[in-house]
């Protein structure tokens, strides 16, 4: 046995073993203590002493939840299978590595998250650029692009993979990419073997994966440099299902640019999928705009929030389809109704297509294809293409529908084992076998009743024990009087006053009952098989009616939102406008009650409105303003409605934001280090196409240093890229840029004052603002009352001795130099106070005496520390 064990050990390589032996799946030696420890399962061990080896095991029923539990932790697991009849085997039992699970290779919905999609992504260098393939084993997605190197973590954070394959050499060693792709994404980093990312190995298994003689077909060249990543990600997940089929037919080719960008930090900083916080779904976006009813159109919604699109034609296409399902309420309601709890038909075609389908996956696509005549009939009803071309894509498959509905049971059992999968009537030997079964007794009771007719025995009666099975009864009396027994007859044993019989009728039918159950489950087992192969013939059709259906999906949920919270459909168009009306903030707007948030204007453009600063004191909304335009815009070009009374959007190339910051203690980076990066990226990246957001920039460092950098950065957007900006600061004097430059305008967010109490109006009004009211926040966020009178003392004597902060001060000092500015002390000294009330006496109206006292009162601050 641990021979076997070895072997199959030496197989699994570093995955962790799950051996089975029966009911469990056993775990020996360092495995064992892994699984003990990560799923807090009791460690054991197999022999005694110094022989002792570590041993844990999960039962086979449950080791579903044990393995998900593994695959999170990060861990990779070998399932050994008994794949020998243990009634047919001469000694042990044969047993083989079946299949390898990793965080991108899994299939099981019970794995999976409903929503969400579940790539393995492999990177390789090609020359000048990387070579990205990624797969979904789970839908049969698969594929491919050429991306500079400088763009790798942005595409690596977007598909948000499960597990990332790299060139052996390459994480083995000191790599710039691997940290780009580290910092990337958490998901595991496994080595790949270096010949499987050769070009010429590469390209011939694809070839034998797609079962195709070409690539071109796929518009893909042999010289492409993405061919190497996708050969050697096809090859890992082959490897991983131990020769099984991967559920892929088709590869295609994704290009970068036609899509709005947006990075890793504009994503988090809009908390399109997950809140910054907490990092959960709820309060994000995507949890705002799913009002799926499908997981394809889940996972569907999600992969366009995250890439807009850029074309106006598509983005006008998405939004008249979104328009005509608002009006027409009737077709919208029928959607919805068909659509809802629609089974994941496109994950099932694929469990099928591998040959992994269980009864329920057939259950499922039973419920799918029913639903897909009423949904094509109800789209053809719409003018809208986008809804008539789905309609004309749904097409029914008639003849597999009637041959699940005729096959498989209503419903079927979950597994094989539990039986009642394949229907009654469907196959004449299996109804027999069941009710031999079932009913055995009363095929019992019917032979005994033809036995005794046919010989005139009225006291025949058929038995049954453990030593000889089903038996016939005479007695002697009986016997005597019918003339003896049928030559037929075999004696079997003799009792007092009675003879026992058995014949080859009976024990035919004692083997048919017998047997039933297990012959039984055999040609079910069989039928199974060959429905499941039918259904998987059609595999490819079904996945296209699952993707169409998700589209559809999709669209139907953008019109639910758009109907219940009352949007907008934006103009979109190629020009370099911004306009919005009564802009809301899409999460918060559906979050609080209605009527509660207060909606902003906002404009911008290139020759008006290309940079707007915004002022105001804390709390009083610029962060939530500048997001919700740039959420706004972001919804308008994934084809959705906006909450706002009108909207009119030039389609930006990409979105870029600065809001918020943290250090990065892995990367070894301060606060202020990871908001230059992202700025340093924003100032690289963009074009004047793109739309930028900004909020504080500059705050980490000093009063000086940050003024100077986000002046400076203002002016390098202005001038020389041209973005439409929207720059929210605390720097008041940044409000003197709209003097240099025409297309600057500042806004700022209303307060209203009544003594020293202030209420935040949320409210964006034209005008910069000098005040940020942060001593009034203070106090409102419970600060001490001392603090907060002596912060107002300090912050008087500041503001008497701040020089004019701006760049070309006409201050000067002798010479006509600049003066060169300083860090200011915190605190106030009291020498400036002294000096500052020196400059304010006349000396030609104090005494002698007045003065020779306020020298010695200045003599006496200036040795008391503290007192101003």
């Amino acid at each position: 046995m641990m021979q076997q064990y070895h072997r199959a050990k030496k197989d699994a390589g570093d995955a962790l073993l799950f051996f089975r032996m029966g009911d469990f799946y056993e775990l020996f030696h360092e495995d064992a203590k892994v699984a003990a420890r990560v799923l807090g399962i009791t460690l054991t061990a197999r022999s005694k002493g110094e022989a002792a080896i570590p041993m844990a095991g999960v039962p086979v029923k449950a080791y579903k939840g044990y393995l998900q539990t593994l695959i999170k932790r990060g861990h990779r697991v070998a399932i050994c299978d008994q794949v020998q009849d243990p009634a047919a085997a001469k000694g042990l039992v044969e047993r083989r590595v079946t299949r390898i699970v990793t965080a991108g290779t899994v299939f099981e919905d019970d794995l999976l998250e409903r929503g969400a999609s579940n790539f393995l992504l492999a990177v390789a260098p090609a020359g000048e650029q990387l070579g990205l393939a990624w797969i979904e084993i789970s839908t049969g997605a698969f594929r491919l692009c050429a991306l500079p190197a400088a763009r790798l973590a942005d595409e690596v954070s977007r598909l948000d993979p499960a597990e990332v394959l790299l060139p052996e050499s390459l994480l083995n060693g000191e790599s710039s990419l691997v940290d780009a792709v580290r910092r990337a994404t958490p998901a595991p980093l496994v080595p790949g073997p270096e010949w499987t990312f050769d070009r010429h190995n590469a390209t011939e298994a694809l070839l034998a994966g797609l079962g195709v003689a070409s690539l071109q077909g796929f518009g893909l060249e042999h010289d492409h440099p993405a061919v190497p990543a996708a050969g050697a990600v096809l090859a890992y997940a082959l490897h991983n299902q131990r020769g099984e089929a991967i559920p892929v037919s088709a590869i295609g080719l994704h290009d970068p640019d036609a899509r709005a960008g947006l990075d890793r930090a504009t994503r988090s900083c809009l908390e399109i999928l997950s809140t910054q916080r907490s990092g959960q779904r709820e309060g994000s976006l995507l949890s705002v705009m799913d009002a799926t009813g499908t997981a394809m159109g889940a996972r569907l919604l999600r992969d366009w929030l995250v890439a807009p699109l850029i074309d106006t034609d598509a983005i006008n296409r998405r939004q008249g389809a979104v328009a005509e399902l608002v009006s027409r309420s009737d077709v919208h309601a029928a959607l919805n109704d068909l659509l809802d709890g629609l089974p994941d038909i496109e994950r099932v075609a694929s469990r099928l297509l591998a040959g992994r389908g269980s009864p329920r996956d057939l259950a499922g696509l039973r419920t799918g294809l029913r639903a897909v005549p009423a949904l094509a009939q109800a789209l053809a009803a719409c003018a809208a293409p986008p809804l008539l071309e789905a309609a004309a894509r749904l097409v029914p498959q008639p003849e597999l529908l009637a041959l699940l509905e005729r096959a498989l049971a209503e419903p079927p059992a979950a597994t094989l084992v539990d039986g009642g999968v394949i229907a009654d009537g469907w196959n004449p030997p299996l109804d027999e076998l069941r009710a031999l079964r079932t009913n055995g007794a009363d095929a019992i009771a019917r032979f005994q009743a033809e036995e005794s007719a046919r010989h005139r025995i009225p006291g025949l009666k058929v038995g049954f024990n453990r030593v000889f099975g089903y038996y016939i009864e005479i007695s002697h009396a009986q016997a005597a009087q019918a003339g003896g027994v049928p030559e037929s007859y075999t004696r079997k044993q003799t009792l007092t006053s009675a003879e026992r019989y058995i014949t080859p009728e009976l024990k035919q039918l004692e083997a048919s009952i017998l047997t039933a159950e297990e012959r039984g489950r055999s040609l079910e087992a069989q039928l199974f098989g060959e429905l499941r192969a039918q259904a998987a013939a059609q595999g490819e059709a079904v996945r296209e009616l699952a993707r169409e259906i998700a589209r559809v999906d999709v669209l139907a949920g953008f019109a639910s939102v758009a109907r219940d919270r009352g949007w907008t459909r934006p103009a979109v168009d190629d020009g370099d406008a911004i306009d919005i009306k009564d802009g809301r903030h899409p999460v918060l707007d559906a979050l609080l009650p209605a009527g509660q948030f207060v909606p902003n204007d906002v404009l911008l453009d290139h020759d008006s409105a290309r940079l707007v600063l915004i002022t105001g004191p804390n709390m009083a909304g610029k962060s939530t303003y500048i997001r919700q335009v740039a959420l706004l815009v972001l919804l308008a070009q994934v084809g959705s409605f906006v909450p706002a009374s009108e909207a009119h959007i030039g389609v930006v190339d990409r979105i870029f934001t600065r809001v918020g910051a943290a250090d990065d203690l892995s990367g070894g980076q301060s606060t202020f280090m990871v908001e230059m990066t992202e700025t340093a990226s924003i100032l690289n990246g963009a074009s004047k196409r793109s739309l930028v957001i900004l909020d504080e920039v500059g705050r980490g460092t000093s009063t000086w240093d940050g003024l100077s950098l986000a002046w400076a950065i203002s002016e390098y957007l202005y001038r020389k890229l041209g973005a439409r900006t929207l720059f929210a600061t605390h720097y008041h004097e940044l409000v003197a840029l709209a003097e240099e430059f025409p297309a600057v305008r500042n806004v700022n967010v209303s307060v209203r004052e009544w003594g020293d109490d202030i209420a935040f109006l949320h409210k964006i009004v034209p005008g910069g603002t000098d005040r940020s009211y942060g001593l009034h926040v203070a106090r409102l966020a419970g600060l001490p009352a001392p603090v907060i009178e002596r912060a107002r003392r300090i912050l008087g004597d500041l503001e008497q001795r701040s020089p004019d902060l701006r760049p070309g001060s006409k201050e000067t000092v002798a010479g006509g130099e600049s003066p060169e500015p300083c860090q200011e002390s915190l605190f106030p000294r009291p020498a400036a106070a002294i000096l500052h009330e020196l400059s304010e006496l006349e000396p030609d109206l104090i005494s002698p005496m007045d003065a020779l006292l306020l020298l010695r009162e200045y003599c006496q601050r200036l040795e008391t520390p503290g007192e101003p």
